[in-house]
């Protein structure tokens, strides 16, 4: 007894000091992963879905969490404790101080990257809600390691884009996370370079030759040099050597009819002379100036803008590329319009001359006059003013709003509002002269730099391409990634992104991709091999400022997109946004949308969509067209192809106006984009897939509803623009069904028969029986998989297929499974790894979902085993 007394104690003993080593360490390992995963921390609410939130585990039972209840801010836990990470920039919303942003509306967290060795997540917000343009935003990024350490680094916003760049632009803390709390190592505070910037390769600079002399000049060539810091968004006024403030986003410079030149944003770019006066007296004047358009303004953009409220004249240019001479006189406006457009992509020159003599105003382009108007008794009133080249001095609207085609109650003229906008290119070359150039003058001042033809034609201008990420070819693998995707510099440094705005997918088995990009409020793009984009509506609802929708929210304050699964056997990507208006106003605080897309290898997803609202339409299939196309350059006047469950079809054309459609039990259909893959929707069995557009085209002569250049792209507060030109990215529309929630999109270039076994598998879904090592199955059409719950090491099961209920390339959820191999047997043939058996493995915050893709077209009876290995 006293033997097994000691014993006992010795054995008690151990495992108090095994106790107590495991309370007082910070490091223990247990038998659990490290890993990051969505899910629902805490409270759900009434706004949101069930992977709001973000949980990084520790092998040692510690929780760092990004969650709702904080506005994402961290926070570590541990058993009962939680200790915050202390915030560096402060916030101030409309919340409390533990959660300052009281819905989320301007916060989110997103998984960048989640690996062993690491997990980095991205937090987004932006700190005053009274402050929500582009510069005002904040990204934070938190690098974590299984040992706990994490690195924090912190970018502010900026008003300039090169200060928001800067590697030195961030604040960087070293933090160390253990089981009795958070703690800071080091922190170091944002310091930005004082280095000099770059001389930027210009044109050859072209000597002036003898002629008027000028009264203010800007020759826009200080790109040529390099320049300190203080000069950076400087152009000297040369007559004076007046330094000129560049304001905006950045001072880009280009290469220019001689030397650089300046490009503006066409929102924000311009640059101010400072209380220009004018004459005494009466006295002849012109204005000179060259330009390279990449688009029309939206109405009138100011070249030279030398007004205010009293008086003043006005160069400009129009929506539809027309130049614009206007002076405002001591009766009434006096406003000149060329008789001919300006060109895009190419050097124009343009003068805009005042004669005393004549009591007239003359326009020219590129040399020759372009028009002449009579001021009659009335004289210019010239007023003391800033000019301002570049921008509008006064906000205004754009033109050819789509109220046009309707009473305000149908579309109210409301959601047109007045923004200060400008030009949209290049800029170099302007000068003011304090006399009237004569004809000859105004040929020879163009002349002067009109030499090299090439150069005129070639302006230092980025192109306009949609960025689809294709190439003609397969990828290498299928999944997703994010990315940040480039469209043009002059729209690109608008904004103040995160390195990973966009997500891209890919396929292996076929040359498409499926984008989620900012420029689209992240709206899916289906992108076809030859980069032609099928896009979509989303949840819209109508407000006094017209439609709330994906669309409205231009700076993407709301909508974002996360990849939610990742694996070889399927990708699911979160996108969640506000349906609120141009005003970026609420009707209320349920107006959100969370959004599952589930794609898979085949090139085929299903849309999963759920709006926290009231029921809501969401479904309208609509086409984009590059800059530089019309219509039907993307997409076949047979646009539409439908079918049944039956193999009935039917084709609708747009030749002759809006097609019906005359199959009314259609569920399938084929938009016949103008490429070899086309892009498949299907609904469920019993929606109607109608087409509309008859009242609400561009002109008589469009074929299809539309086009809109409103959106995508657009940062004007307008929620429908027709596009009478094809300078900038349009979009159009076909029609669509009213499903519910759900409809499955993708790619093919078959004949749309083919889709018949998905569309019927997918409405009709074979049962399961002989069930075995799993507790229960659920087919889930909003996944289009069949889920269940794993209870042992092996599941196997007869998928009772036939003719009404094929089987086509299933996929199947298991919970509760092991992160371990498996071997899959497919009517006791092993199935290997690959273009037709793919698997991956799930984060949850208990154990790992197993999630299995199978290409298979079946309609009789198929064994399915699955084993752990």
């Amino acid at each position: 007894m006293t033997g097994r007394a000691e014993l006992f104690g010795r054995i008690l003993m151990l495992a108090l000091l095994v106790s107590c080593i495991q309370s007082c360490s910070d490091t223990i390992p247990g038998e659990r992963d490290f890993k990051a995963y969505y899910t629902c921390y805490g409270e759900g609410d009434d706004i949101t879905g069930p992977y709001a939130d973000i949980v990084i585990r520790f092998p040692d039972e510690k929780l760092f969490v990004f969650s709702r209840e904080t506005s994402y801010m961290p926070f570590l836990s541990y058993q009962k404790d939680k200790w915050p990470v202390p915030r560096i920039i402060e916030r101030k919303g409309d919340g409390d101080e533990t959660r300052p942003d009281r819905d989320n509306i301007y916060s989110y967290a997103r998984i960048i990257k989640n690996a062993p060795e690491e997990v980095i997540v991205h937090l987004r917000y932006f700190p005053d809600f009274s402050k929500t343009e582009f510069a005002n935003v904040v990204h934070e990024y938190y690098a974590v390691k299984p040992d706990g350490k994490v690195t924090r680094t912190i970018r502010p916003g900026r008003s300039k884009l090169d200060e928001f760049n800067d590697p030195g632009n961030l604040f960087r803390e070293e933090l160390i996370l253990t089981r009795k709390g958070i703690r800071q190592i080091s922190i170091t505070e944002p310091v930005l370079s004082d280095d000099a910037l770059p001389a930027v390769t210009g044109n050859p600079v072209i000597p002036r030759m003898p002629g008027p002399g000028p009264l203010l000049r800007w020759d826009f060539d200080s790109g040529l040099a390099s320049r300190q810091v203080q000069q950076r968004d400087v152009a000297i006024e040369k007559v004076n050597g007046i330094p000129c403030p560049i304001e905006g986003n950045t001072s880009l410079w280009k290469k220019g009819v001689s030397g650089t030149a300046l490009a503006f944003d066409g929102y924000h770019s311009k640059v101010t002379f400072k209380n220009a006066r004018p004459p005494a007296e009466l006295a002849p004047f012109t204005l000179e100036a060259w330009v390279a358009l990449g688009a029309y303004p939206w109405k009138e953009g100011g070249v030279i803008d030398i007004t205010d409220k009293e008086g003043g004249v006005y160069l400009g240019i129009s929506d539809l590329g027309r130049l614009i001479f206007r002076i405002a006189g001591m009766d009434r406006q006096h406003t000149l319009v060329s008789d001919v457009e300006m060109g895009l992509y190419r050097w124009t020159h343009i003068a805009a001359i005042y004669e005393v003599s004549g009591n007239e105003a003359r326009i020219y382009i590129n040399g020759r006059e372009a028009g002449r108007l009579s001021l009659g008794g009335d004289t210019p009133n010239l007023v003391p003013t800033d000019i301002v080249i570049g921008l509008n001095k006064e906000p205004g609207k754009t033109s050819q709003h789509v109220s046009r085609d309707y009473p305000p109650e149908i579309r109210t003229p409301e959601g047109n509002q007045a923004m200060v906008y400008g030009l949209e290119g290049l800029i170099d070359e302007v000068t003011i002269y304090g006399v009237a150039l004569s004809d000859e003058q105004a040929r020879e001042a163009y002349k002067l730099f009109a030499g090299d033809e090439q150069l005129l034609l070639n302006p230092d201008l980025e192109p306009r391409i949609l960025p689809g990420e294709v190439d003609g070819e397969n990828a290498e693998a299928f999944g997703a990634y994010y990315t940040k995707l480039r469209y043009h510099d002059l729209w690109d440094n608008l904004w103040r992104t995160s390195p990973w705005p966009d997500i891209v997918v890919r396929f292996d088995q076929l040359p498409c991709r499926v984008v989620y990009w900012r420029g689209s409020n992240y709206g899916a793009g289906w992108v076809t091999e030859k980069n032609k984009w099928m896009s979509d509506q989303s949840s819209e609802i109508m407000t006094f400022y017209g439609c709330a929708e994906h669309m409205a929210d231009k700076q993407n304050r709301f909508s974002h997109v996360r990849i939610l699964e990742n694996t070889p056997a399927r990708v699911v990507v979160h996108w969640r946004y506000a349906s609120a208006n141009i005003m970026y106003q609420f009707q209320d605080r349920r107006t959100w949308t969370d959004e599952y897309h589930y794609i898979y290898p085949d090139g085929m997803a299903v849309r999963h969509v759920n709006y926290h609202d009231r029921r809501t339409g969401w479904q309208d299939v609509q086409f984009f067209s590059q800059p530089g196309t019309v219509q039907e350059d993307n997409i076949d006047l047979q646009a539409l192809t439908v079918a049944n469950l039956a193999g009935d079809i039917f084709n609708l054309d747009w030749s002759e106006g809006i097609p019906e459609n005359k199959l009314e039990d259609a569920s399938i259909s084929l938009v016949n984009l103008k490429s070899e893959y086309k892009v498949v929707v299907i609904y469920p069995d019993g929606t109607r897939i109608g087409t509309w557009g008859e009242m609400e085209r561009a002109t008589p002569e469009t074929r299809f509803a539309g086009p809109w250049n409103h959106w995508p792209v657009s940062q004007m507060p307008n929620d429908g623009r027709y596009a009478l030109r094809t300078d900038r990215v349009t979009h159009s529309a076909l029609g669509g069904g009213e499903p519910d929630s759900l409809a499955i999109y993708g790619f093919t270039n078959q004949d749309i028969k083919t889709l018949l076994p998905m569309a019927r598998f997918w409405n009709n879904p074979p049962d399961l029986k002989e069930l075995s090592g799993a507790n229960q199955v659920l087919f889930d059409k909003s996944q289009k998989a069949y889920i269940m719950e794993a209870s042992g090491g092996r599941i196997s099961a007869i998928i009772v297929a036939d003719q009404k209920s094929p089987l086509h390339n299933p996929c199947f959820v298991i919970k509760n499974w092991d992160r371990k191999d498996i071997r899959l047997t497919l009517n006791k043939k092993d199935m290997e790894p690959g273009a037709d058996f793919r698997y991956g493995f799930v984060p949850r915050s208990e154990g790992y979902d197993l999630v299995i893709w199978i290409r298979i077209e079946s309609e009789q009876e198929e064994r399915i085993s699955i084993d752990l290995l």
